[in-house]
């Protein structure tokens, strides 16, 4: 028999099986095969949202439509891949983000970014120019409530009939979601890294980390202490209470956005409790696990706010340490060092930044293990005794 003989008799019975074999209805559903277009929403905390989307967009581009790509959180500025691809097959693209929004330095500019971009994509599905559009985190945006969820609504709703829709993002509406032909929730099962941002544990602990009750994280604005302590919270493989204890104020739209964006950052199995003022309590309350506390810096806010006297802060400082030793798990600290700066230029402001001071030194000296995060780096923060 000549070389790939068997192979050549292999395709030959898969011929006269195809023939003989061959389906003579089309499987899909009646409702699929006549609908002239489709939305899809990919959502979730999972990874993969935009991915599966792109791999929709280069299934339209094989089949020659024309498509356009509305990126709503990625900058202009980013050089990413699938943009780079997209364009070179034809693909017109509009980014209209300035990147992560939790890294924003002006929310008001990020607002008027969203509203300029949806208006654009607007103008692109209702032009009728494309047979798919793609709507990328689109769902932060109606989430967040920068844009107007039913002008979102109506828009896709009242949308050309030949123009498919992909929108992706986490915590899809649920009108979006009841108005969507396809809904695929991204679920994380596991996942190589976490917050690009936050270091990894492994790279800043021989092993004492894993071991360690109380860890403090201490870091000016920006540092990358809230990544850090979710990636420890992440791999120590247990369940994680998350204690936020920023205040909810109504009326402050920007605060609400950014506790609706640090929740949507976190993974769904995590619980959190909200708490701005009985930390002790809070810890007490929090199941077997690990808990996360962000952070000291607004809880001495808060009591600052609340008028409790220094005393009374550090009575209830030295309450909460307790309640944390008392726990069946570790726990894990997130606050600021403010008192690097230059000196606040109101008394209210010096009062703070040395109770705060205080605050911090009475946790870190409680802890197993203190760390001092600048710029996204972990300095260990060793115990003066070790010098005398």
């Amino acid at each position: 028999m000549p070389r790939g003989g068997n192979r050549v008799r292999m395709l030959a019975a898969m011929s006269d099986a195809a023939t003989t074999d061959a389906l003579t209805d089309d499987p899909r559903p009646d409702g699929l095969r006549s609908a002239p277009s489709l939305v899809l929403v990919n959502t979730g905390n999972g990874k993969g949202k935009s991915s599966a989307a792109f791999g929709v967009m280069l299934r339209a581009l094989a089949a020659d439509w024309p498509v356009a790509v509305c990126q709503f959180i990625k900058s202009g500025d980013w050089k990413v891949g699938e943009e780079k691809i997209g364009r070179r097959l034809g693909v017109d693209w509009h980014s209209f983000g300035d990147g992560f929004t939790w890294d924003s330095d002006d929310i008001e500019v990020d607002k008027a970014h969203a509203r300029e971009g949806w208006a654009t994509a607007k103008s692109v599905i209702e032009s009728g120019d494309y047979k798919l559009v793609l709507l990328d985190e689109l769902t932060y945006l109606c989430t967040w409530g920068w844009i107007d969820l039913d002008d979102v609504l109506s828009t896709i709703r009242d949308r050309p009939e030949h123009v498919n829709i992909v929108v992706t993002g986490r915590d899809a509406p649920d009108a979006l979601v009841e108005l969507a032909d396809t809904v695929t929730e991204m679920r994380e099962v596991k996942q190589r890294t976490s917050r690009a941002s936050a270091p990894s544990a492994a790279s800043t602990t021989d092993g004492a980390m894993a071991d360690a009750h109380l860890t403090v994280l201490l870091g000016g604005a920006r540092a990358g202490k809230t990544g850090f302590a979710e990636r420890l919270a992440a791999a120590a493989g247990e369940q994680v209470t998350y204690i936020a204890t920023s205040p909810r104020i109504p009326g402050d739209d920007d605060l609400e956005a950014r506790i609706a964006r640090h929740r949507a950052d976190r993974p769904d199995t995590w619980s959190t409790i909200e708490e701005e003022l009985d930390l002790a309590g809070a810890l007490a309350a929090a199941p077997t696990g690990t808990v996360v506390v962000d952070c000291l810096t607004t809880w001495v806010g808060n009591l600052v706010h609340h008028a409790r006297t220094d005393a009374d802060a550090l009575a209830a400082t030295d309450d909460a340490i307790a309640a944390s030793a008392r726990r069946d798990g570790r726990t894990i600290v997130v606050t600021n060092e403010v008192g690097l700066g230059v000196v606040p230029a109101t008394e209210l402001g010096r009062t703070y930044r040395d109770l705060l001071g205080r605050v911090n030194q009475r946790w870190v000296g409680a802890a197993d293990r203190a760390l001092l995060i600048i710029a996204g780096r972990a300095l260990d923060l060793a115990d003066p005794e070790t010098f005398a």
